[in-house]
């Protein structure tokens, strides 16, 4: 009898601990970005060597960014922080994802440039905290994809 008791009472408090220690962690709604916890105005990012610039398809281009701002740090410093790269050949109107969920303190990913040719394109940086609420979106300047059986005009 003694025994069943000691035994109840272990597997109550392990019960108790774990739903205490599970309801401290901090739980992400899946895999895309929801949140920016700070003030919008406080992270911006440029991109560099994209302006008026013409990629082949295949080619490989190493996308480079800079984030600067008051926000970077706290972004920076919070373990459910990520970024993402997106692309749209139409100047914005659609995207699509072009990266995994990156390190908010990595500043560089290689893109093989699609298939495609447009003189719209877009690259656009997203970056926040996986939960809720929103995230920061940036776009890079307008530059071309040229297929090599295109002709000059």
């Amino acid at each position: 009898m003694r025994y069943i008791k000691v035994r109840t009472l272990i597997i109550i408090t392990l019960l108790s601990t774990a739903v205490l220690f599970t309801s401290l962690i901090p739980r992400a709604t899946g895999r895309s970005l929801k949140h920016a916890p700070i003030d919008p105005q406080s992270v911006t990012a440029t991109f560099a060597n994209l302006d008026g610039r013409a990629f082949q398809p295949d080619q490989v281009v190493t996308i480079k960014w800079h984030l600067d701002g008051s926000g970077v740090k706290e972004l920076e410093q919070d373990p459910w922080s990520e970024c993402e790269l997106m692309f749209s050949l139409d100047g914005g109107v659609t995207w699509s994802r072009i990266s995994p969920e990156l390190s908010v303190t990595r500043r560089t990913f290689d893109w093989i440039v699609p298939k495609v040719s447009t003189r719209q394109a877009l690259l656009q940086l997203r970056i926040g905290v996986q939960g809720s609420g929103d995230m920061f979106a940036f776009a890079s300047p307008t530059f071309s994809i040229t297929a090599p059986w295109e002709t000059a005009h």
